[in-house]
């Protein structure tokens, strides 16, 4: 994981985050797969590894202190800015002639805007 906070002109904060993990090893079988009563059976420990994941995060945040001393911030921000479907898991349909794998993704690109006061 990369954070870099940068101060901007004045009141402004810009912030850029960037994730990136190599997936550890799975179990499963290649194409001559062997099942049992509706069970894949392995044959060989840690022979697949997931997709890497990796996403960025991008940020501007507005300060501004009022005469009361109150402070009010205006943040906009974007998670998975690329919009890179990251494999959350990976599952198996099995059909009558062969078995195959999908990737279940969480969340796409979301955009988001904050409003807060302190006083």
């Amino acid at each position: 994981m990369g954070l870099q906070t940068y101060r901007a002109i004045n009141n402004h904060r810009i912030s850029l985050a960037h994730y990136a993990d190599q997936q550890e090893n799975l179990n499963l079988r290649d194409p001559n797969r062997v099942f049992f009563e509706e069970v894949l059976l392995v044959d060989e420990l840690n022979n697949y590894r997931m997709p890497d994941y990796h996403r960025l995060d991008l940020g501007l945040t507005h300060k501004k202190r009022w005469a009361n001393d109150w402070i009010r911030t205006v943040s906009v921000s974007v998670y998975n800015a690329y919009n890179r479907q990251n494999a959350y898991f990976i599952y198996t349909e099995k059909s009558e002639a062969s078995l195959k794998f999908y990737q279940f993704t969480l969340f796409p690109i979301l955009p988001s805007v904050a409003y807060g006061i302190k006083f």
